[in-house]
């Protein structure tokens, strides 16, 4: 992954994922360079506020990391979206 890749996954507002994975051309990244991104925002703790989906946010992305290559190929932009998600309403 490129260290500055995290700021093209930054700052997504949750409720318009498909227009800004399509603005930011995502669809154009690896699985994996997508996840590391992703995985980078998770990873910086967040002192503003503490609940159950900012404590777990680092297990899910690894979880749907881990799945993502059994998703059947018509399915699999919906579950990048998903991992996105996860980066987006992290930093919301």
């Amino acid at each position: 992954m490129r260290a500055a890749d995290a700021r093209f996954v930054s700052g997504i507002d949750p409720a318009d994922l498909r227009g800004e994975y399509a603005d930011r051309d995502l669809h154009h990244w690896s699985d994996a360079r997508l996840i590391a991104a992703v995985a980078q925002i998770v990873s910086i703790p967040r002192q503003d506020r503490s609940n159950s989906f900012i404590l777990h946010a680092p297990l899910e992305v690894s979880a749907r990391a881990a799945l993502l290559p059994r998703v059947m190929p018509v399915d699999r932009e919906l579950a990048r979206l998903h991992i996105l998600a996860v980066a987006a309403q992290y930093e919301a």
